[in-house]
C-alpha cells in the first residue's frame, strides 16, 4: 500500500514455500518511507582534488548556512539527501494507523546513532506524533512501540523471512474507502494465487526455494 510516501509490504504465506525460520508462523509488515532520501538525492562524481561544501540559503536574506563536507585529495563520489517534516509526519501517521488496524506492535528502526540530526529527526517526530495523536489508542489496545537503532535490526528481520512480498495497495484502498467489492476481489485474487502456488505451479524463484537449483 502506497500512501503519503509510505510503502507497506506484507508476505503471502504458502504452505509449500519453506520459511528460513520454520517456527515463524505469523507475518510481519514492513513500512518504508519512500520520499526524499536516496529517491531524490543529488549525487556526483568528483574528478579531482577540491573542497566539497553544503550550502543552505534561507529565504528573506538571512545569512546562508555553509558546511564543510570533505576535502578531497583525489577522485571520489559525493551524495546529498534531504527530507521534510511534512512527509515524515505522514509516514509516522500511516505507520501508526497500520499498526492500530492490525493490533500489532510497532517498531521504528533508525541509524540515529550515526545520523544524529537526519535520522534523529525521524525519531523525534515519531515520538511527537505518538504522544499527540496515538498514545491513548495504543494503550487502550495494549499495543507497544519500540524506537531503536540501528537500521540493520529490521533489515535482518526482512531478509530472514526469505519470502516474496507484495504491495497491498488495493486492499488498503478498499478498507480506506469502505469498498466491499474491491476488498472481496482482492481477497479472492490472493486466495487464488496462494492455491496456485500450493498446487505446484509457481515462478522460478519460488521453485528454487522449494526444490533447490534444479
Amino acid at each position: 500500500m502506497l500512501m503519503s510516501g509510505t510503502v507497506f509490504r506484507e508476505p503471502i504465506l504458502c504452505k509449500n514455500v519453506p520459511r528460513i525460520v520454520p517456527g515463524w508462523k505469523k507475518p510481519i509488515c514492513i513500512g518504508r518511507h519512500a520520499f526524499g532520501d536516496q529517491y531524490r538525492a543529488t549525487d556526483a562524481v568528483i574528478k579531482g582534488p577540491g573542497k566539497l561544501k553544503m550550502i543552505f540559503v534561507p529565504e528573506g536574506g538571512e545569512t546562508p548556512m555553509e558546511l564543510d563536507v570533505y576535502d578531497f585529495k583525489g577522485p571520489g563520489i559525493a551524495l546529498a539527501m534531504y527530507n521534510v517534516d511534512e512527509s515524515i509526519r505522514a509516514f509516522v501517521e500511516s505507520s501508526m494507523a497500520m499498526a492500530l488496524s492490525k493490533k500489532w506492535p510497532l517498531y521504528l528502526s533508525t541509524k540515529n546513532t550515526i545520523l544524529k540530526k537526519y535520522d534523529g529527526r525521524f525519531k523525534d517526530i515519531f515520538q511527537e506524533v505518538y504522544e499527540e495523536n496515538w498514545k491513548e489508542k495504543f494503550e487502550e489496545h495494549s499495543i507497544w512501540i519500540w524506537v531503536s537503532g540501528p537500521y540493520d535490526f529490521i533489515i535482518g528481520h526482512y531478509h530472514l523471512m526469505g519470502k516474496h512480498w507484495k504491495q497491498r495497495q488495493p486492499m488498503g484502498l478498499a478498507k480506506l474507502d469502505n469498498n466491499e467489492r474491491l476488498a472481496d476481489f482482492v481477497q479472492k485474487l490472493e486466495t487464488a494465487c496462494v492455491e496456485t502456488v500450493e498446487s505446484g505451479k509457481m515462478t522460478k524463484d519460488l521453485a528454487i526455494l522449494i526444490h533447490g537449483p534444479k
